[in-house]
């Protein structure tokens, strides 16, 4: 007789509340973000990891995909917008608590309608590509697992980033690493696609349009509703240098 087997994982997991918005947590956030993406990119040089943008170069050695672009992930990825618009600084913090309090399970189990896991939100068809796509890197093999393990999909982000600057650059030419808007055009394509972050690139380049974001709208081509909320919750990161 086949029977089901159902596995029961438990953890304890600390809910946001008023009373755990403290300093100390805001920091505790801070810091665990820039301890994963330092460990991440330790990882693949380690591994010997190579670029598919810069192929001479280690991916975890690009100055062009410094650490602060993948400590920034998951606060751009679990800020809510209409909070985010009404006190920034409230919902970065919210985000930065959490991960404080829960450190390794932050986000672990958080799951979007389109399929998107964990705390940095992969799908498991964008996983599959880049884990075939950077052998070298041996990403887990279970989309499950490895979407809610932290380091490892801080590693796919890494990758994906350098997946997308590679089609940047043969799309805008080798230029386009010293754009300053780089960081904007890659967590685009990530959050997006991007065919999406071409379309209205070339658009703002053509009729010389100063901001790219709204060269086209979502029904022309252009970058859908939430990765333009995506620009803006990044541009305040910039901005206010979070985390």
């Amino acid at each position: 007789v086949n029977k089901k087997v159902f596995v029961v994982e438990e953890f304890i997991y600390s809910p946001y509340s008023g009373e755990l918005h403290t300093p100390e947590l805001v920091e505790a956030g801070r810091e665990y973000l820039k301890v994963v993406a330092k460990e991440a990119l330790a990882d693949l040089r380690e591994k010997g990891v190579y670029s598919r943008a810069l192929p001479d170069t280690l991916v975890a050695d690009l100055s062009v995909l410094p650490p602060v672009f993948f400590e920034r992930l998951p606060i751009l990825e679990h800020t809510d917008m209409t909070e985010f618009v009404e006190d920034p600084q409230k919902s970065i913090e919210r985000v930065l608590v959490l991960i404080g309090a829960n450190k390794s399970v932050a986000f672990s189990k958080t799951g979007s309608k389109a399929g998107a896991l964990g705390w940095v939100q992969y799908t498991s068809k964008t996983y599959g590509s880049i884990r075939k796509a950077y052998p070298s890197a041996k990403l887990m093999p279970d989309f499950v697992t490895a979407a809610s393990d932290h380091k490892n999909s801080m590693k796919a982000a890494i990758l994906l980033y350098d997946y997308n600057l590679a089609g940047l650059i043969k799309k805008q030419g080798q230029g386009i690493v010293k754009s300053p808007r780089l960081e904007e055009y890659l967590a685009a394509s990530y959050n997006g696609s991007p065919s999406r972050v071409f379309g209205s690139l070339k658009a703002s380049i053509t009729y010389k349009l100063e901001d790219w974001v709204n060269s086209l709208s979502s029904k022309r081509g252009g970058l859908a509703d939430e990765t333009k909320g995506y620009m803006f919750k990044i541009r305040y990161l910039q901005e206010k240098n979070w985390p």
